[in-house]
């Protein structure tokens, strides 16, 4: 933790489903000198993506979507996105290539996400989504290659809400969440209670360098160690 300045670490160890050890080391706040607990929160990141697809196997189990639908396009899941103006290759896009981030475009290489112009800043939603897909072509065929990418995950939580009728965050918290008894919710820019502070070691701001709504189903998850714990021995995780 000295070595990298890495101010807190929540630890949770279980052995065959069972909580063996939960520890937290450091500050949760170094400016008001708050020691981290067990009970502190912290945003995790790209496990958001594996809850995501949790969500989107669920529908599949249902019968409600299949893997090899096509997203984009007048016939595909989302066809409200304007991609008339975009690639060709992205008409060629299917749930599967989105979950195996080989979908072609956007790329975690550019960190399309963290554009903060003014233009981008200004953005949300459906409008935010036909940004990246106008501005940024596939780097190759889909399902040639495979290239990490948030904004694909960002665009199946958009699969979800438009399969479902409902909002992401709820869906994801009746069909994953509650039944496995994991408590969680959606960050915001500002951290919320028991929420560890953040910080940078770049000098970014880490509260508006990026939003994690935006990012809600690539990124966008806050949790304790302990719920990321009962989360990977949950039955839906095994299944």
């Amino acid at each position: 933790m000295r070595a990298f300045e890495i101010p807190s670490l929540s630890l949770c160890i279980y052995r065959k489903g069972k909580r063996m050890l939960s520890v937290a080391y450091g500050f949760s706040n170094l400016r008001f000198e708050q020691r981290a607990t067990p009970n502190n929160t912290y945003r995790v990141a790209s496990i958001s993506k594996t809850i995501t697809a949790m969500g989107i196997a669920e529908l599949v189990n249902r019968g409600q979507l299949s893997l090899d639908s096509r997203v984009f396009g007048a016939k595909g899941i989302l066809p409200l996105l304007a991609v008339d103006q975009g690639h060709p290759w992205l008409r060629f896009i299917t749930v599967r290539h989105l979950l195996e981030h080989s979908s072609a475009g956007w790329g975690n290489q550019e960190k399309i996400e963290f554009n903060r112009t003014p233009q981008t800043k200004r953005l949300n939603g459906t409008a935010l989504l036909e940004f990246y897909i106008r501005a940024y072509a596939p780097k190759f065929q889909p399902g040639r290659q495979h290239l990490y990418s948030n904004i694909a995950y960002v665009i199946l939580g958009r699969v979800i809400e438009e399969v479902t009728l409902r909002p992401y965050e709820a869906f994801i918290s009746d069909v994953v969440l509650q039944p496995n008894h994991i408590e969680a919710r959606m960050g915001k820019t500002e951290a919320g209670e028991n929420e560890v502070a953040y910080y940078s070691p770049d000098n970014a701001n880490p509260y508006t360098y990026w939003s994690p709504s935006k990012l809600n189903a690539a990124a966008g998850w806050v949790m304790r160690a302990e719920e990321v714990g009962c989360f990977v021995f949950s039955d839906a995780f095994q299944r």
